[in-house]
């Protein structure tokens, strides 16, 4: 079995791959959509599927969590998720491995946001999900020594295989010369995954960014094959 759920995430982007076999299905989770996604949307499916699948703990086993990047309509329905796994309700979810680029420097800048610094708003919300996955106790990204990139063939036990296209070592160092803007308090990051999906009876959605920005090194771009 291989089955792609794609979940109503406003104008951000959050799917489930299911795989195993229907007994036992196996899940990988892509994003989690902007703000509010996770109350209404993710949620609710995945407490859906932990009612009919949940471990002998009865948690949900989540086999591979992706951030593809820190964009706000991406990574804040990860970053509520990841509060809510930290606060005193009762844990539900088994989050086994994951794949995020993070930032190695902290954002500083605390600037009231505007359209200006929507970006550096960002930014800091991948920083803080990083410190999140910390304190979970979340390995570092899976199969990598340091950050995803490409080219890598990544199969998940049982699973799918994973053609990991970028972002090069070579996209990397272009970054950190092109991220260094003065005044902000940003530093070089590691970069943040961007993701090209391709599952068999579906073509490959490729998340091209609009502007010439550093942006265009974020990614990793991605296929997925049973």
């Amino acid at each position: 079995m291989l089955q792609l759920d794609i979940l109503d995430a406003k104008q951000g982007d959050c799917f489930v791959l299911q795989y195993g076999t229907k007994e036992a299905p196996k899940y990988v989770l892509f994003d989690g959509g902007p703000s509010g996604v996770w109350r209404a949307t993710l949620k609710p499916y995945l407490q859906e599927l932990q009612g009919q699948h949940p471990d002998p703990n009865g948690l949900l086993p989540i086999q591979l969590l992706v951030v593809t990047h820190v964009d706000n309509d991406h990574i804040k329905g990860i970053l509520e998720m990841t509060e809510e796994m930290l606060s005193s309700a009762p844990r539900w979810l088994d989050i086994k491995k994951r794949w995020f680029n993070g930032w190695k420097d902290m954002v500083r800048n605390s600037t009231t946001m505007n359209g200006a610094n929507m970006t550096l708003a960002s930014f800091a919300q991948g920083n803080s999900l990083g410190v999140n996955f910390a304190q979970l106790g979340l390995p570092d990204n899976y199969t990598f020594s340091g950050s995803v990139m490409g080219y890598k063939r990544v199969i998940l036990s049982n699973g799918p295989v994973f053609h990991i296209i970028g972002p090069t070592e070579e996209q990397l160092q272009k970054l950190k010369k092109v991220w260094k803007t003065p005044g902000t308090g940003v530093g070089c990051p590691k970069t943040a995954p961007t993701a090209q999906i391709s599952c068999p009876g579906s073509g490959p959605h490729r998340r091209t960014p609009l502007m010439p920005t550093p942006n265009q090194y974020f990614g990793t771009l991605a296929g997925c094959s049973a």
